[in-house]
């Protein structure tokens, strides 16, 4: 299908927080920053240059421009009643709720839902869609502040806004629901090693919104845990050894040349300020200042287990294509281990990930199918196994493209022979 871009004349462009993230190195930067000059700045309002029609849209990254050449799906006619500013304010927020709410959670009207994080941009997006819809809405929020933010501004009751922080707040929406719950839950997670026990069959849904929660939550509310953080280091693991300071661990070695150390704030800012005076790599990874991946989430350990196990009493097992990044022996001697487990994943949390060192035993002719919103493995792979076969099926920010590049991943997967029934 041809692409057809035309030039637009940027009046207002959005700053989000993801651009924050990505500008303050808090999250890194996709495989797209190879191709682009700058990743930031996602949204932009303004006039087409060839008719001065009024446009809004979404762009992957470019718009802290003056134009932008923007492809005639990704943007479309600002209401004559709406501001530059107010077109833009919209864009990546509704998005989002829209997508999760509608496309995915298939909400429908007067159903009940539960809006985590509801004072944020997503938040706020989702509970105007959700009075559109004339929805039961439930919320939840970090603080006292938040809460009357959303009293006053949206009229949501103060029995239906509950603490995110407390991990007591599901009994309090079930009492509130009369033991009934909610129909669409809008949250999100990013955990591979859950998105794995999904894909294995060892999680339902539910099961995975269970042990997301808990991880989460246990851990955020333990006041025993050091406050820490965590950094990705441009070293191999022998060298990020001799740097790392006493107290803090190795918490993933992701590839030759590259690992992640978690430790104390104190002693991991020293760490950082002095790799980035030697110019070696290092970034600053989010993780709420919990030093995840080491044994200060000791005390976290107990109750979590007891937590998820409450809710999965009869764990599955885990099979031989769940390849553990956990485990250096899939024979391990801790029963419990061999599944997806309470205990599983309270060890995962509190070990490094070897994901390098799993990769090697696979075999060097291995066919490798990345999952995931983008591709970030292909030169870890390239690397490791001389003569693997590499596929991923979509790109970030490439919708335009997307197809041609999800047949492409068949073609190769067919061609190797894994397509042939």
């Amino acid at each position: 299908m041809k692409v057809t871009k035309n030039k637009i004349n940027i009046y207002s462009t959005g700053l989000s927080f993801h651009d924050v993230m990505l500008a303050t190195g808090r999250i890194p930067s996709g495989p797209e920053v190879v191709f682009m000059d700058c990743t930031i700045g996602g949204e932009f309002a303004g006039r087409l240059a060839e008719t001065g029609e009024r446009v809004m849209g979404m762009e992957s990254g470019r718009c802290f421009a003056t134009s932008v050449y923007a492809a005639t799906h990704t943007y479309s006619k600002i209401p004559d009643n709406w501001s530059m500013n107010d077109a833009v304010s919209i864009l990546s927020t509704y998005s989002t709720a829209y997508y999760g709410l509608i496309k995915a959670g298939r909400l429908r009207k007067g159903e009940s839902i539960l809006i985590h994080s509801a004072a944020g941009g997503v938040g706020q997006s989702a509970i105007n869609i959700c009075k559109h819809y004339e929805c039961d809405i439930y919320v939840t929020v970090g603080n006292d502040e938040k809460k009357q933010f959303l009293m006053n501004e949206y009229n949501i009751p103060e029995n239906k806004i509950f603490n995110s922080r407390d991990i007591l707040f599901k009994n309090q929406i079930m009492e509130a629901t009369e033991g009934k719950g909610v129909d669409v839950v809008l949250n999100y997670y990013r955990d591979s090693i859950i998105a794995c026990a999904y894909a294995d069959g060892c999680l339902t849904t539910r099961d995975a919104m269970v042990v997301t929660y808990f991880r989460g939550a246990v851990t955020e509310n333990d006041k025993n845990i050091t406050k820490g953080l965590m950094a990705i280091v441009g070293l191999s693991k022998a060298e990020a050894k001799k740097v790392t300071p006493g107290g803090c661990y190795l918490a993933c070695h992701n590839s030759k040349y590259n690992v992640v150390i978690s430790g104390p704030k104190k002693e991991m800012s020293e760490m950082m300020k002095q790799l980035e005076e030697k110019a070696v790599f290092v970034r600053q990874l989010e993780s709420s200042e919990i030093p995840y991946h080491s044994q200060y989430l000791i005390t976290s350990a107990k109750p979590m287990t007891e937590a998820i196990k409450k809710y999965i009493p009869n764990p599955r097992l885990r099979s031989r294509k769940w390849v553990s990044t956990s485990l250096m022996t899939t024979d391990s001697s801790d029963e419990a281990l061999k599944y997806a487990s309470a205990e599983y994943f309270v060890y995962n949390l509190m070990n490094p990930v070897l994901f390098i060192d799993k990769l090697k035993d696979l075999p060097t002719d291995a066919i490798i199918l990345e999952l995931g919103p983008h591709s970030i493995f292909p030169k870890v792979v390239s690397e490791t196994l001389d003569n693997s076969t590499y596929v991923s099926l979509i790109k970030r920010n490439a919708n335009d493209t997307n197809l041609e590049t999800f047949m492409a991943g068949l073609a190769t997967l067919y061609e190797s022979g894994q397509l042939d029934r």
